[in-house]
This record gives C-alpha cells, sequence and structure tokens, in this order.
C-alpha cells in the first residue's frame, strides 16, 4: 500500500480527487487530508506518507513554501491544479506529475502508476547499491544511481563534483556527463568515502583529486581539472587545507 496524504482547502466541497482514488486506486491508502500548511505539516510528520497529493492553488506561493520548509523530503508529489501557471516550477520541486481540474480517472492512475514504478526502481537500486558495495571497495568502488530514465553505475574515480539543487543533485562526471539525481547532496555524499570527498560548501561536494588550483580572491575557491570554480565555506576552510597536505 502507498501511505497517501491529500493537501486541497477545497476537499470538502470538492471531494472528486479522493472519491476516484478510493474508486479505482485499490493501492492507495489515503491516511490523512490537509486544508492548509499548518495541518500539511502535522500530518507529514505524523503519517511519513509515501506520497502527497499537493493542490497548488492553496494560496500563491505558500504551496512551494510548505515544500521548502521540509527538510530532505522522502515522500513522491503530484501537484493538482486549476491551470498550467505553475508546472515549471512544480516539476523543479520533483513532481511526479501535474493534474488539471477537472479530474479524469485516467490522468490520476497514470500518476500513481508512475509512482509505482519509481518505487519499483529505488527497490532495485537498493538492492543493486547493495551487491556492488559487497563487491567493490576503495577507489574501483562503484554506486548506483537511479535517475528518471533508470539506474546509472558509476565508479566513484570518474565522480568530479556534486552539487545540490534543492532535493535534487547534479552529478558531474570526469568525461564531461552531467546526471540529474533525485536525492538530496546529504544522502548522496553519505554514499561516497570521505578519504576522497570532501563537504567544501553546503551546496557543493567535491572529489579532492580532481583539485587543480585554490584561489584567495571572492571569498577563496578551488578550480578543478574541468575549470569549475567551486567555493568554499569559510567554516570549511581549515579543514580543507589539512586535506590538501595529506
Amino acid at each position: 500500500m502507498i501511505r497517501t496524504l491529500i493537501i486541497n482547502k477545497h476537499i470538502d466541497s470538492n471531494p472528486l480527487l479522493l472519491e476516484i482514488i478510493q474508486e479505482y486506486a485499490p493501492s492507495i491508502e489515503v491516511v490523512s487530508l490537509a486544508r492548509d500548511n499548518s495541518q500539511a505539516l502535522d500530518q507529514i510528520e505524523l503519517h511519513k506518507p509515501d506520497l502527497i497529493f499537493l493542490d497548488i492553488d492553496m494560496d500563491g506561493y505558500t504551496t512551494f513554501e510548505l515544500l521548502e520548509s521540509i527538510k530532505s523530503p522522502t515522500f513522491k508529489i503530484i501537484f493538482t491544479a486549476k491551470n498550467e501557471k505553475f508546472a515549471l516550477k512544480a516539476f523543479k520541486y520533483g513532481a511526479i506529475d501535474y493534474i488539471l481540474h477537472p479530474f479524469d480517472p485516467q490522468d490520476i492512475l497514470s500518476a500513481i502508476d508512475r509512482v509505482k514504478k519509481t518505487q519499483f526502481n529505488e527497490v532495485i537500486y537498493n538492492r543493486l547499491d547493495y551487491l556492488i558495495r559487497q563487491n567493490h571497495i576503495g577507489q574501483n568502488h562503484k554506486i548506483t544511481i537511479p535517475t528518471a530514465e533508470g539506474i546509472n553505475i558509476l565508479s566513484i574515480s570518474d565522480i568530479q563534483r556534486i552539487e545540490a539543487d534543492r532535493s535534487y543533485c547534479f552529478i558531474y562526471l570526469a568525461e564531461g556527463d552531467r546526471i540529474l539525481v533525485s536525492k538530496p547532496l546529504k544522502e548522496i555524499e553519505s554514499m561516497l568515502p570521505d578519504s576522497i570527498f570532501f563537504r567544501v560548501h553546503s551546496a557543493y561536494l567535491i572529489n579532492m583529486n580532481y583539485v587543480k588550483r585554490y584561489k584567495k580572491e571572492d571569498g577563496g575557491y578551488v578550480i578543478l581539472n574541468d575549470g569549475s570554480h567551486i567555493p568554499i565555506a569559510r567554516r570549511r576552510k581549515k579543514e580543507f587545507f589539512e586535506r590538501l597536505s595529506q
């Protein structure tokens, strides 16, 4: 069962979404309903849902403010809205789908199917990652990275840097490829050896083997082999220089 929370201020006067789920989606367990951001935060903390149907018309930008207030969200999001005005912004927050009023049962079921496929990919990813961790160590170690297209198996030595973008990350490889990952930087960092990678900034994790130069100007930054300039947080400089001298 997919534990689901519906956040919609009109749920009482327009219960169509709930009725569609109850009638056509037996794999969905609606654990709670919320009618404003305050209720939503309480219910997310209480129920820890796998999926949220989030109405984007909750009074302008307060929907996105709600998401910003949640650290390292683990749930999937299906946005609902009256128009396409916020569609692009919604997908930047990791939306599985963006469904317009009035709801069509087939649109709801298609979105739920996408959630199921995402969950299946994550199960496969976890199994692959475990097997690879059992068979590789050190610099030759590999990690599995789930993406929208499937699962990538990467050699740690090929990862040059990782940059955070809200609940997403961009992984930059030595050969120039960039991979978008729907996981927060902290989670990716936990998968990598700290003997090789260093968090120079809240939004940047770098492979120390690719550091080419350090520059003092603009508060201090490093230049990597690909020419990228990565800022170093003031509180991380001492440890960074210690790592450089090792």
